[in-house]
């Protein structure tokens, strides 16, 4: 384990800088809270993986299979 135990922050604002959690870190939350993919939705997942979508256009594509046209 790591000793350096410095906190990221902003050089213009100073304050504290988040990165992304990452899909490996996401998917141990997930095993925590209880919440599991059905398989259509693991589908839809790797489906939008293999055309490169990533981070926000990736979330803007999930949503948008999930919405119901009016």
């Amino acid at each position: 384990m790591k000793k350096d135990a410095t906190s990221k922050r902003s050089a213009t604002s100073r304050q504290l800088v988040s990165k992304p959690l990452g899909q490996s870190k996401a998917k141990k939350f997930s095993l925590v809270e209880g919440v599991t993919l059905n398989v259509e939705h693991s589908k839809t997942f790797q489906r939008l993986k293999k055309d490169g979508l990533k981070g926000d256009e990736l979330r803007a594509a999930i949503t948008g299979t999930f919405q119901k046209e009016r």
